[in-house]
């Protein structure tokens, strides 16, 4: 029937959203500290976090990722941020 056939469509693009949301998971870091001019940026906790995933954000350059994580802290992203804040949102995503 029609309806079933919805139902099944509805269904796969669930399933393939689902899948990737899974693969390109993103993680918000609402309290993120960045200065202009500097790589470093101070976060709550890196758990979780690994070089090479794709940072955004205000004062991040389009194209960065986490260079390395430094400790629990602190990592390093491959561009310089273009301005200071205390209270950065930067999303990161896998």
């Amino acid at each position: 029937t029609e309806d079933s056939l919805i139902n099944n469509l509805l269904a796969s693009k669930t399933g393939i959203l689902l899948n990737l949301r899974r693969k390109y998971q993103s993680v918000v870091l609402p309290d993120s500290s960045t200065v202009t001019g500097d790589a470093t940026v101070t976060v709550e906790t890196t758990m979780n976090l690994r070089e090479g995933m794709v940072v955004t954000g205000e004062g991040i350059p389009a194209g960065t990722t986490i260079r390395s994580v430094t400790d629990s802290t602190t990592l390093e992203l491959s561009a310089k941020a273009t301005l200071t804040g205390s209270e950065a949102k930067l999303t990161l995503c896998r």
